[in-house]
């Protein structure tokens, strides 16, 4: 089987607050690994494979202030933490530097990005799935963005 060498960024706030608008009851947080086994092979030609040498979840462990869940309260961020340990991602902390709740994952995105380019693995794409094509559950209808080497 063929192997694409990916990397993969997610900017939990942002995907968060993006499914919580659609559908509150979206899981992705819990269900995170199905996720990444849907995406092993998403948009790729039969027999190929994705293999996610990166693969991380940046993340204000304390966001969620601005997101009301009827029945769970204010969902902090920290509580999906081990989830996402659990199903293989790295999770990078990034607490809020504003007033109004932003975080710097956009700048630390870029900034790991630009790191792995100087690493001496050669990625064949990185995977940035923006928050706006993400759809509820297991993200069945995005396709990811990748900027592609």
């Amino acid at each position: 089987m063929d192997r694409i060498k990916s990397a993969l960024f997610l900017d939990f706030d942002n995907i968060f607050g993006g499914l919580h608008s659609r559908d509150p009851q979206s899981a992705f947080a819990e269900n995170s690994s199905e996720w990444l086994a849907a995406l092993a092979t998403r948009g790729l030609p039969e027999g190929v494979r994705r293999e996610l040498l990166i693969c991380r979840v940046y993340l204000n462990p304390y966001g969620g202030n601005r997101i009301k869940d009827e029945e769970r309260g204010t969902p902090n961020f920290h509580r999906f933490r081990r989830k996402l340990t659990q199903s293989g991602f790295e999770v990078v902390d990034c607490c809020s530097m504003t007033n109004q709740h932003k975080n710097a994952a956009d700048i630390r995105i870029v900034i790991d990005i630009l790191q792995s380019l100087n690493q001496t693995t050669r990625y064949d794409e990185f995977i940035m799935p923006p928050a706006t094509r993400i759809l509820p559950r297991y993200f069945s209808a995005c396709e990811p963005t990748t900027a592609k080497r």
